[in-house]
């Protein structure tokens, strides 16, 4: 780290509003947080004001609080159950994943992210929730909380007075706030043993319904006319939501001997994907502040006649000093603006019934989100978010409550809670400007302002930790101390880039455009049009900023200009502006103003992450384009995650068997057409034509095994692939999104998780130019401009909305279970029908015949699907009697419409152990959901079949039956089916027979399952180019789509294993029209640059692929590892574990498992693999190769 780094850092700290100027004349660069000021909104004082009040006096004395026995130890009942989800599988388990590719699974709440509600499910916060983020460094430490308790804390809490904040017999109505926070513990925590830093958890889900509940029914209760109370309280929990975060970006890399670590480091991307673009939230941290420390100065009197009793007399008395201090007149007096910047007084105002509504709701709310928290699995995660909610309720309690009644109010833990919440509110103050100053320090150290030897080292005693580290690690550099020099002058830097024709043109105007924003005299909307505007080579907005850029009328003359259309020149080609960028000389990812909080000037925007969107995205990025990759959840994959069956493809060499040596692609046409009631033309010749190459691309750009294949319903030859070791859609995911993030290093893609595109933006020709859209939790629309826009949105099977689609073209169905998650609402249809696209076959919706009944939540309106493949290897149909029905191998339609014909509300399906071991992954999952169980013969499974669930509530039970009967009627069941196998033909018209014979006494496993919603057939309408078409045929241009968003691939039935075909299909055929008109303009932008130049074709193909490192099986360098010498390796200080016959050394890993070391403890010495794939894949030990000891003899 240079000397200039360090400088600027103290620079930074030192005069923050001129290095935010100087930055303004840089070159615009990414993810660079500017200095937060302006007003904190609802509340009478300024950013500044609220800072300079913290770092002067402030902070120091509430983290010396902090560290006091008193305010350390506090109660907390982490034994709460969750009120929401009841089973455990339902939670996201902690998970460590592959370094630089994963989404953590471990920090309260996005990547990781992301999520979140605040920009996680809701998540503006870019790819993660406060609770968690995508790009997780290295496998962080436990989640676990420490309950060490010294015997001198011991000693101390006796002394504690033993009072709560239940006493429902006092007259106010507040007196409850803090009833769903439980402080019923017997045991205290001590807080700072538990600090607040990244864990890996991924609350999203959690952050999704906080926000959910942050919502107050009032008159016409729109976004715009969201009331005061509703204000506060959203404040307050993105306040929160805000300081977890910016803990979580300060400490977010754990020491690490395997990364050479010897202390927590911060994560400056992390820190800016959360906040870069978004001013807002950084205000609503200091609001909530401010809110905090108004309930302080309110309840001066009883906190400063508190009894602060903590064992030790000269403790105690220490502590009273500390309060007092905090409490005392000059404080309050020189801090005054921040003490009583927020009046409580202002809430519920209304005298009329409205009046008391309001005020219920506003608690009932708060003890709503409050009872959320306890569906936080990370234990660290939940202890931070129940105290920081205590010392909130806290506070409105001092706010609210007659002065009279806080003595007999407030308990103890209520005031440590709000002091603690306090010191973290104020040290996340102290850390967002630190973490600034390391971001402006890094761009110093990166432009090379001056010579490492004229800048100046801070001293030791700035009282900045993080600068003392940065000093003491430049230690051996040239600047020391002494030969420090003023710190070094802040200089323009425009003379990076070309200094001709364009390229000054457009450096000049950003730079202009940076000073103007700085100012405070551009809205997010304004400025975003203003940059999209001049990576368009807008001449006007160009030579407007060139002549008028330095003067006091800029900003009023540039909005002006806006209203008037775009002028543009020959360099501004039909993909993105490529050609500008590459004539101004920026570099890749260097604009960032266009996406209102992305970063990079994109070459094209896709909406939906599954598969289509996946495809389509690295496609492009291997051209080397710039993507934009939205979806409006925190997940990656969406539906195409759920796949189970697996993925046609006709007919790749490493596939062919003497099962399918016929098969051809005029086979699968044909069986597509006859399923989808078509000819065999058009979309469908693309889809089966195109299956072969689909396959082997996936095969050779990723890591996915796609070795098993197997024949569905609907098929005449076995032609449906899948991994022989999981679940094809979370693999097929896992291995896309591994690949696709390799590229947010170079700035490549861009990754807005959390965002739901609202509406598509047009030009005044009818040109697509963007979407709008609304990170989650904010009620502010934001656009994105972009020259080609993809959606890939999915469809509209669990549309329930007041929009619905479902509801409009197929009412009849909306009583019928959905295996689709609840973002399946159709937007993309929605926006592209809303500018004049067509639609197609939007009445053909498919139900699935086989969705699984969880017998402990029978009446649940989304199912998990049971896979085609279970009917594929051999699984049995029956009705609650026992007796078939149906060819289990016809198209799903014709299923479907036999099990009608029962009358019957739920069926079983049965497999015997051979098709139960070829299902593999499938039949373990399942078992272990519950949604299968293993039984002996008929004789149990008539026991099992004679009480069937009851999936309607409003339905009659299904009449029990008689074992005995049940037996009979299964085993001539059995006998018939064996008897037709034999023959090759039975009176349903099947003819293919998987892993016979049926045999009564043998093993079976078994489940319910009942008709389910599973996919839309119909969609807007394309061309075979993915352009989308109007009602007359004509594209729209530069709108472009893939996947189940569109209509005419599957006509009336879907075929099953076509769905993630058509999106690996139609997503790269999109993907590579793009990268060749991209291709196209920069070839062509390069002759208008330099005629007589030769320049380079852009690389089309995917880049080369690294040669995986050695592993067990294809080493012969590994030494061999007996079991007996594997069984001596099981303490934490030498911990060896076989898994999938290679045995590692995870002895240095143990502190890093998201999880914590017991689970990895408790296999040591043993062979894992078994427990391990219940949770993990295989593919996420190539990341260990370093742990890699040798083969396990046997294994």
């Amino acid at each position: 780290i240079s000397a200039v780094h360090i400088g600027v850092v103290q620079k930074t700290l030192d005069d923050p509003r001129g290095v935010a100027q100087y930055v303004a004349t840089l070159t615009p660069v990414d993810n660079l947080l500017p200095i937060a000021s302006g007003p904190v909104l609802d509340a009478e004082c300024n950013m500044e004001t609220v800072e300079e009040a913290n770092a002067a006096q402030l902070h120091a004395q509430l983290v010396a609080l902090s560290e006091t026995t008193f305010f350390r130890l506090i109660h907390v009942n982490m034994d709460t159950k969750c009120p929401y989800w009841g089973a455990p599988d339902e939670e996201p388990a902690c998970e460590s994943k592959a370094e630089d590719t994963a989404v953590p699974l471990c920090t309260l709440g996005t990547d990781d992210s992301a999520d979140d509600p605040f920009g996680s499910a809701a998540s503006s916060f870019g790819s993660s929730s406060a609770f968690g983020d995508a790009g997780m460094s290295s496998p962080p430490t436990s989640d676990l909380v420490d309950p060490t308790i010294t015997p001198e804390e011991d000693a101390a809490q006796t002394a504690f007075p033993g009072e709560d904040c239940t006493n429902d017999e006092l007259p106010s109505f507040w007196l409850d706030m803090c009833n769903d926070i439980p402080t019923d513990s017997s045991e205290y925590v001590n807080l700072q043993l538990n600090p607040e830093r990244y864990t890996g958890y991924n609350g999203s889900h959690v952050w999704a319904a906080i926000y959910e509940e942050n919502c107050l029914v009032r008159t016409g209760g729109s976004e715009k006319n969201t009331c005061y109370e509703e204000r506060v309280l959203y404040r307050l929990l993105s306040g929160m939501h805000v300081a977890t975060n910016t803990h979580i970006a300060r400490f977010y890399h754990a020491p690490s001997k395997r990364k050479n670590r010897t202390e927590w480091e911060p994560n400056l991307d992390y820190f800016s994907r959360q906040f870069v673009g978004h001013p807002e939230r950084l205000k609503n941290l200091h609001f909530a502040f401010v809110v905090l420390l108004r309930a302080l100065s309110r309840a001066r009197a009883y906190l400063m006649t508190y009894s602060y009793v903590s064992g030790e007399q000269a403790d105690t008395d220490r502590i009273s000093t500390l309060v007092r201090r905090l409490l005392d007149t000059p404080v309050l007096r020189s801090c005054g603006p921040v003490f009583e910047a927020f009046d409580e007084t202002l809430l519920f105002r209304e005298q009329q019934a409205p009046w008391w509504s309001l005020k219920k709701q506003f608690k009932g709310v708060f003890q709503n989100v409050s009872r959320v928290l306890d569906c936080v699995s990370c234990q660290k995660c939940k202890l931070h978010a129940k105290v920081t909610m205590l010392g909130f309720g806290s506070a409105l309690k001092m706010l609210l409550l007659p002065q009279e009644l806080l003595p007999t109010a407030i308990s103890r833990d209520e005031v440590v809670a709000l002091v603690n919440t306090l010191y973290k509110f104020s040290t996340a103050i102290h850390y967002v400007k630190e973490l600034t100053a390391l971001q402006y320090a890094s761009l110093a150290s990166k432009s090379a302002l001056s010579s490492p030897s004229e800048a100046r080292v801070p001293a030791a005693d700035d009282g900045l930790r993080r600068v003392d580290i940065v000093t003491a690690k430049a230690s051996t550099g040239t600047a020391t101390a002494a030969s420090a020099a003023a710190a070094p002058p802040l200089t323009d830097s425009r003379a990076l880039l070309a200094s001709e024709g364009v390229a000054s043109l457009l450096d000049g105007a950003l730079a202009a455009l940076a000073r103007l924003s700085v100012s405070g005299a551009l809205d997010a909307e304004v400025e975003s049009h203003a940059v999209a505007r001049v990576l368009g080579a807008d001449m006007r907005t160009l030579l407007l900023a060139k002549h008028f850029g330095s003067r006091p009328t800029f900003g009023k003359l540039l909005k002006a200009a806006l209203s008037l259309p775009p002028l543009t020149t020959s360099l501004t080609t039909s993909v993105g502006g490529a050609a500008v960028r590459k004539a101004a000389g920026v570099a890749d990812g260097a604009a960032g103003g266009m996406m209102g909080g992305a970063t990079g000037a994109a070459d094209a925007l896709v909406v939906g992450s599954g598969v289509a969107g996946l495809t389509a995205t690295l496609r492009l990025l291997d051209s080397g384009a710039r993507v934009v990759l939205m979806d409006k959840e925190k997940r990656l994959g969406g539906n195409s995650a759920k796949a189970s069956s697996g993925i046609n493809s006709c007919c790749p060499e490493h596939s062919r068997m003497p099962r399918n040596a016929n098969d051809s692609v005029l086979s699968f046409a044909a069986d597509t057409a006859k399923s989808a009631k078509r000819g065999a033309e058009g979309l469908i010749t693309t889809l089966t034509a195109s299956s072969a190459a689909a396959i082997d691309w996936l095969r050779s750009r990723t890591t996915i095994d796609l070795s098993q294949v197997s024949q569905l319903g609907g098929h005449s030859h076995p032609r449906t692939h899948r991994p022989s070791n999981g679940m094809v859609g979370a693999e097929l995911v896992y291995a896309l999104q591994k690949e696709v993030k390799k590229f947010e290093g170079s700035g490549a893609l861009t990754l807005m998780s959390g965002c739901r595109a609202s509406r598509l933006l047009q030009d005044s020709s009818g040109a697509v130019t963007g979407v709008a859209y609304r990170r989650d939790g904010e009620a502010a629309e934001q656009t994105l401009l972009v020259p080609n826009t993809v959606l890939a949105t999915g469809g509209f099977a669990n549309d329930r909305t007041d929009t619905s689609l479902l509801a409009k073209h197929r009412p009849d169905l909306l009583s019928f279970p959905t295996t689709n998650g609840e973002w399946a609402s159709g937007d993309g249809m929605k926006m592209a029908m809303a500018i004049g696209a067509s639609s197609i076959d939007m009445e053909h919706v498919q139900i699935h015949p086989t969705g699984f009944v969880d017998v402990s939540s029978p009446e649940a309106p989304t199912k998990v699907l049971c896979g085609e493949m279970m009917r594929g290897v051999g699984g049995v149909l029956l009705t609650p009697s026992g007796a078939r029905f149906v060819n289990e191998l016809s198209p799903r339609d014709k299923v479907v419409e036999a099990q009608l014909a029962t009358g019957a509300a739920v069926f079983a399906i049965v497999l015997n152990e051979a098709a139960a071991r070829e299902a593999g992954k499938h039949v373990e999952l399942y078992t272990r959901k519950g949604l299968l169980v293993e039984l002996r013969g008929t004789a149990e499974l008539a026991k099992w079949m004679s009480t069937p669930p009851a999936t309607n509530a409003s339905a009659p039970s299904p009449p029990p039956h008689a074992a005995e009967a049940l037996e009979a009627a299964l085993n001539a069941t059995v006998a018939s089916y064996n008897a037709a196998a034999s023959t090759g033909f039975d009176n349903y018209g099947k003819k293919y027979f998987h892993n016979m014979p049926l045999e009564a006494e043998g093993k079976l496993v078994a489940g319910w399952i009942v008709p389910v919603l599973h996919y839309t057939m119909g969609g807007i309408t394309m061309d075979e180019t993915c352009a989308v078409l109007r009602a007359d045929g004509s594209p729209i241009p530069n709108l472009h789509a893939a996947g189940e968003v569109t209509g005419g691939v599957h006509g009336n039935n879907r075929l099953g294993g076509n769905s993630l075909l058509e999106c690996v299909v139609f997503g790269s055929i999109v993907g590579n029209k793009l990268a060749s008109q991209l291709k196209e303009s920069r070839e062509a932008a390069a002759e208008v640059e330099a005629p007589s130049r030769s320049t380079p074709p852009a690389q089309t193909e995917p880049p080369a692929q690294l040669e995986p490192p050695p592993t067990a099986s294809g080493s012969s360098k590994l030494r061999r590892v007996d079991p007996s010498e594997l069984a001596l390796h099981t303490s934490a200080d030498d911990l060896w574990v076989a898994l999938y016959g290679r045995v590692y050394d995870f002895t240095s890993f143990l502190d890093e498992h998201p999880a914590g070391p017991e689970s990895i403890i408790k296999l040591g010495g043993t062979d894992g693999t078994d427990m391990y794939q219940t949770v993990h894949n295989e593919g996420m030990l190539d990341d260990f190769q370093a742990e890699l000891i040798g083969q396990l003899a046997g294994g």
